[in-house]
Parts: C-alpha cells; sequence; structure tokens
C-alpha cells in the first residue's frame, strides 16, 4: 500500500539515511523517486495528521456552530426587527388612543365646570348645590382646570352661607338706618357691605354681577347709594326670596 507524504520537504534526507532504525520506502509523488523514512519519523507523521484532522473536525464544528448561530441571529434580529416595528406601531396607536382619550376627558371635564357653575347664576337649592354642582367640581380629573375655576367652586362651597350672612347683613343695616332719623346717607352701612366676605368673595369672579347673589348684591349697593334720609330702606323682597331658598335644606 502506498503512502503519500506532502510534508517530506520538512525533514531533510539526509537525516533518515544516518537513522540506524528500520526505513521503510516512500513514494515521492511530486518528484516520481523514492526516499527512504525512519518508522519513528513516520509515526510522528502519521500522529501529526491524525491531530490535524481531529482539530479539522473541531474547526469544521465550530464553523458549522457558528453558521447555525449567524442563522440563529439572523432570524432574531429579523423577528427583533418585526417585534421592534410592532412595539413602534402599537406605540403610535396607544399615543393616539392616549390623546383622544385625554380630549375627551378634557371636554368631559369642561362640561362638568359648566354644569356646576350655572347653579351659581339660579336661586340656591340645597340638593343641587351639594350633590350636583360641588360633587361635579371635585370629579374633574384635570388639576390646572380646578385650579383655574376654583372660584367658582368656593362660591358654591359657601352658597348656604353666604345666603345666611346676607340676610344677617340686611336684617341688621334695614333696622340701624331706618331706626336713625338723623341718617342722611347710608355710607356706613355701604362700608360695611365692602367689608363682608361674600361681596369681597363674588368680586374676586369676573361674571359675579349676572350670578344670583350678586343681582342681589348689586340691587343692595344701589339702594344704599341711593339713599337721602327721606325714605325708608326696605330690603324685605330680597330677605324673603333668600329665605325661601334655605326652605330647601
Amino acid at each position: 500500500m502506498r503512502r503519500f507524504i506532502f510534508l517530506f520537504a520538512l525533514v531533510p534526507i539526509a537525516l533518515f539515511a544516518q537513522n540506524e532504525e528500520p526505513s521503510i520506502a516512500v513514494e515521492d509523488s511530486t518528484q516520481n523517486t523514492v526516499v527512504q523514512i525512519g518508522i519513528s519519523e513516520l509515526t510522528k507523521l502519521e500522529n501529526a495528521k491524525s491531530d490535524f484532522e481531529k482539530k479539522l473536525i473541531q474547526a469544521n464544528k465550530r464553523i458549522l456552530e457558528l453558521e447555525l448561530k449567524h442563522r440563529d441571529d439572523s432570524i432574531l434580529l429579523k423577528n427583533t426587527s418585526l417585534y421592534m416595528s410592532k412595539l413602534r406601531a402599537d406605540s403610535l396607536s396607544a399615543n393616539s388612543r392616549e390623546r383622544i382619550l385625554k380630549e375627551q376627558l378634557l371636554k368631559s371635564d369642561k362640561c362638568l365646570i359648566s354644569v356646576a357653575s350655572n347653579f351659581l347664576y339660579i336661586p340656591y337649592e340645597a340638593y343641587s348645590i351639594d350633590s350636583i354642582a360641588i360633587r361635579s367640581f371635585e370629579t374633574i380629573s384635570d388639576k390646572s382646570l380646578q385650579q383655574k375655576y376654583s372660584i367658582r367652586y368656593s362660591l358654591l362651597k359657601s352658597y348656604k352661607d353666604d345666603i345666611i350672612s346676607f340676610i344677617s347683613f340686611l336684617s341688621k343695616q334695614q333696622e340701624s338706618i331706618n331706626n336713625n332719623p338723623f341718617n342722611k346717607d347710608a355710607k356706613d352701612a355701604i362700608a360695611a357691605l365692602h367689608n363682608l366676605p361674600l361681596y369681597i368673595a363674588y368680586h374676586r369672579y369676573e361674571d359675579w354681577m349676572a350670578t344670583f347673589l350678586g343681582r342681589k348684591i348689586v340691587i343692595v349697593e344701589q339702594q344704599l347709594n341711593a339713599f337721602n334720609g327721606k325714605s325708608k330702606i326696605d330690603f324685605s323682597v330680597i330677605v324673603n326670596s333668600l329665605q325661601e331658598c334655605l326652605k330647601t335644606d
């Protein structure tokens, strides 16, 4: 059986010729000549060849692993890319839905403010104020809107107390003015009116003159400014209407 040694050029011929161990003839296929090689040298070459073959198998195995990994990574990368694209699409869709929901929520908040504010323009009615108007304001989710319209909320919260305070003020001033025959004006009563907490609170609201209590305040102030001591002050109509409001409590 022939053996073809491809690494023969690495071993000097003279070395084999001096070796005393048995040698075999090996044909050099590149030169068509026959050379002598020692058994031990041949064994080394065969062992080296076997080692190279093992390393080649390991290298090929590693190459296959890398190819499989590359293929898996490519699939993963592709799947990741598709997943990221889906995430972006879902994110855009979610952002769009969020924007629409926020717009709808803002509209609802503004509607609640409008509903609640309307009760300042009609006579006080306990259930409507406590269960609808105040509750509507407290349901608003937008804190900036709550802050912006906080004056209206405060007026609604103090609506009943303001009516009670106003009745007390009117009754007291009517008696004080009418029982003093020397009064030629109502400057003291006007000053007292301007110092009333409800008067100050209502003047913080830009549309206060159109509200129910605001209209009453305007009428009272006009009567006080018109008083000259020649006639009596009469707040009875206003007081009676305010007392009717309290009966709803």
